[in-house]
């Protein structure tokens, strides 16, 4: 705002015009009526929409964070990642090292066991991973992990074959009703499109 020159009123202005719903009505509130002065209204609103946890209470919340039901391996670790930056934004040095603990904290919250296995054992292998690497490797574990797989797969062998060699193939590799209804499905999205 200083680089553009503006005055202290017109700074204030500029900042109300930015702000909406309950933040606006809290610097209204602030303010009484009063001009005040830019740095005013940012205390304002700190103080108004700051972290009220102490530090070690936000570092509980980081430390006891697992994924939820239903919760994708990235939303997972943006949650992660929000908690330990308020920790961090109180006290700066409140972990010795963010990224490993965000890293080591992701891997320990993640719902699938054998996943988790899958990523301590990765982590041992190459100590140097970060979140990114290891949240990628999860990613990719929970595409390939999907139980439709091997459908999918005996299905794209069925292209391509006569109708009887189709019907051969489906009553040898399916087990029962589900799966071959399931792959009947596959079979005609795949030859549609």
């Amino acid at each position: 705002m200083r680089a553009r020159g503006l005055r202290s009123e017109d700074q204030v202005d500029f900042i109300l015009s930015l702000l909406k719903g309950s933040a606006l009505e809290e610097v209204k509130l602030c303010m009484r009526g009063q001009v005040r002065q830019p740095n005013d209204l940012f205390s304002c609103l700190r103080g108004a929409f700051r972290e009220k946890r102490s530090t070690p209470q936000l570092l509980y919340a980081f430390y006891a964070r697992r994924q939820l039901d239903g919760e994708d391996l990235r939303d997972y670790s943006h949650a992660l990642s929000q908690l330990l930056n308020s920790a961090l934004q109180q006290s700066s040095d409140a972990v010795a090292d963010p990224q490993l603990a965000l890293r080591d904290q992701f891997i320990e919250g993640v719902r699938d066991s054998a996943l988790r296995r899958e990523l301590r054992r990765l982590v041992r292998e190459k100590p140097g991973s970060n979140l990114f690497d290891v949240r990628e490797e999860a990613i990719m574990w929970a595409i390939e992990d999907r139980p439709w797989s091997s459908n999918m797969a005996r299905s794209r062998n069925l292209v391509g074959a006569s109708p009887n060699e189709v019907t051969e193939q489906t009553n040898l590799t399916t087990d029962s009703p589900t799966d071959l209804s399931l792959t009947l499905q596959e079979t005609v999205f795949i030859l549609v499109n």
